[in-house]
């Protein structure tokens, strides 16, 4: 089991690893963000090529959001985003060498080019669905009127994941944590509730 936790480390690190190029990039064009100015300023990401967005807690007690093109060498591989903690970000260059990193949420998007439901996918595609560490049931979900499976994990840290399938593609929807005391762990569900397939999204006001 050791090494299974070490195999999934090493491909999350792999995952995230993009974090480091991209970090000083602004994302590309078909990316928009949107910020008001509240107390907890609320970010907005839609994406025209994916068909995808979603709202999120910006700001100094929020996310930062990351969008990364990773080496993945699986051609069904499309993007890989993420939110991190913004005073987590802030400390990422104190990290010792071999260092954890600090629980983020992750969005995986693959091709589905077989139309896989998501449970089936995610019994075919175990390293990025970890559907393999599960702690209990699989439970049928829907997000945005869309198939979804949705399942708690226990790697290098617990986790919160949601697969969903919409159109061509399936989106790995993953929320780590420590505990479940944790604003990572109340803020997953929230962030969860505005995902949209639909078309454009609009920061809350």
């Amino acid at each position: 089991m050791k090494n299974t936790y070490i195999i999934l480390f090493i491909a999350f690190v792999v995952i995230v690893g993009g974090y480091f190029v991209y970090k000083n990039q602004d994302f590309t064009n078909e990316i928009k963000e949107m910020e008001t100015e509240n107390e907890r300023p609320t970010g907005g990401f839609f994406s025209d090529i994916l068909n995808f967005g979603f709202d999120y807690p910006s700001g100094p007690d929020g996310y930062v959001l990351e969008n990364s093109e990773t080496n993945d060498t699986n051609p069904n591989f499309v993007r890989s985003f993420l939110l991190m903690r913004s005073d987590d970000k802030n400390n990422i260059d104190k990290i010792p060498v071999g260092g954890e990193w600090p629980p983020m949420i992750t969005i995986l998007v693959l091709k589905n080019p077989e139309n896989k439901t998501p449970a089936i996918w995610a019994e075919a595609n175990k390293n990025y669905s970890n559907i393999n560490l599960k702690t209990g049931d699989v439970v049928d979900f829907t997000i945005d009127g869309n198939s979804a499976i949705r399942y708690t994990a226990d790697g290098l840290y617990m986790s919160d994941n949601v697969v969903v399938a919409s159109g061509e593609n399936i989106f790995v929807i993953s929320g780590a944590y420590m505990d479940q005391e944790s604003a990572i762990y109340k803020d997953f569900s929230t962030i969860l509730s505005t995902v949209t397939f639909k078309g454009e999204i609009q920061a809350e006001q």
